[in-house]
């Protein structure tokens, strides 16, 4: 009985902790990103971050661009997206439904976007912010890069994302 208690206790940790582990990225990818040089001049990055915060650390929360899958963060870690300039949304999931903000982005130039959780009802949500340079990258410089992945099955469904795309963007005129 004993042994089976504790079979019973390691793979629930098993599984509980799966759920926190990121994807982080090479070294050499991360140093680079550390940097905030832009590789193509004709393109603008978005850094998207998550800071130590002790309420929801074990959760991956996940954040989209323009309704693709980006990145699921977890706690100290962040994402860049290579973007084309332009109007973009990013998004974060939450307790009850999605957080959105949207921006312009000009050439050769780098955005910061914080991701935050907070105290939900049920489980932690997750809201999102525009960061000035001078605060992002000193709490960027303390994180770990993540892989982003295309996955078409985690994307924002396309008639969802275009309603909202309508949405915000009448909101911002």
């Amino acid at each position: 009985m004993k042994k089976l208690s504790v079979l019973i206790v390691a793979i629930t940790c098993i599984f509980t902790l799966s759920g926190c582990v990121a994807d982080y990225a090479s070294v050499d990818d991360e140093k680079f990103a550390k940097t905030f040089k832009i590789k193509d001049p004709n393109t603008s990055q978005i850094y998207i971050y998550r800071p130590k915060h002790y309420f929801g650390s074990w959760m991956k929360k996940r954040v989209w661009v323009d309704g693709k899958f980006a990145a699921d963060l977890t706690n100290e870690t962040f994402f860049v997206a290579i973007v084309k300039p332009g109007q973009h949304i990013v998004s974060t999931r939450s307790e009850f439904g999605n957080n959105h903000i949207t921006f312009n982005t000009k050439p050769g130039r780098n955005y910061y976007v914080k991701q935050n959780i907070k105290y939900g009802v049920f489980a932690p949500g997750s809201g999102i912010r525009l960061m000035s340079y001078k605060v992002a990258m000193k709490d960027i410089l303390n994180l770990d890069l993540v892989e982003g992945f295309e996955d078409d099955e985690k994307d924002i469904d396309k008639k969802d994302f275009n309603e909202l795309k309508s949405e915000l963007y009448s909101q911002n005129k």
